[in-house]
């Protein structure tokens, strides 16, 4: 272990026993194994036949080892080289998740700050609908005022009169329209 990787200050040092029984699922653990070459121990078996097992296979060992060092030699190289991928392919799923991490709240945030802006700009845009909807109504009134004098074909002293008395009463309605509501909302 490179005292460079992460985490190494609060690693113990692995042992042999945390690869027997259920082994350990740390890659660096592993590692440790396959870079020293380390021998597993012989388990022993009960009684004295289990004693004199044991012995025969201490003794058979080396000769069982030494004709199969060579495969033994490149699935350890092997191992390592797995191992290192192991590992960066870890340190950079680590890294990729962090990012996904970000980009998932920024697009959150974006997506509400999106949402609030659209909001707004509609509230706007309503507001000045309204207001456009206001203003053709006047000038819509008082074009028919306009007309219905032209139509009765009054002097135009009395036509200016007339005009301006049907200004202020279409003033006055627009003034109940606003507080009171319009005729189809009152009904």
């Amino acid at each position: 272990m490179a005292a460079s990787e992460p985490g190494t200050s609060e690693r113990r040092a692995p042992r042999l026993d945390d690869f027997l029984g259920e082994p350990t699922r740390d890659i660096f653990d592993w590692r440790w194994l396959w870079e020293g070459d380390r021998a597993f121990p012989i388990r022993s078996h009960r009684g004295v036949l289990g004693r004199i097992l044991v012995a025969v296979k201490r003794l058979l060992r080396p000769l069982v080892k030494l004709p199969q060092n060579d495969l033994w030699e490149r699935q350890r190289i092997f191992n390592l080289i797995l191992l290192e991928h192991l590992q960066r392919i870890d340190a950079a799923r680590e890294i990729h998740q962090r990012r996904i991490e970000y980009l998932e709240s920024l697009e959150s945030e974006g997506i509400r700050e999106i949402m609030r802006h659209n909001d707004a700009l509609f509230a706007r845009v309503d507001q000045k609908l309204d207001r456009h909807r206001r203003e053709a109504r006047d000038l819509l009134g008082s074009l028919g005022a306009a007309l219905a004098v032209v139509r009765q074909g009054a002097e135009p002293a009395e036509a200016v009169e007339t005009i301006a008395r049907a200004h202020e009463e279409h003033g006055y309605f627009e003034l109940e329209r606003r507080h009171r509501g319009t005729e189809e909302e009152i009904r």
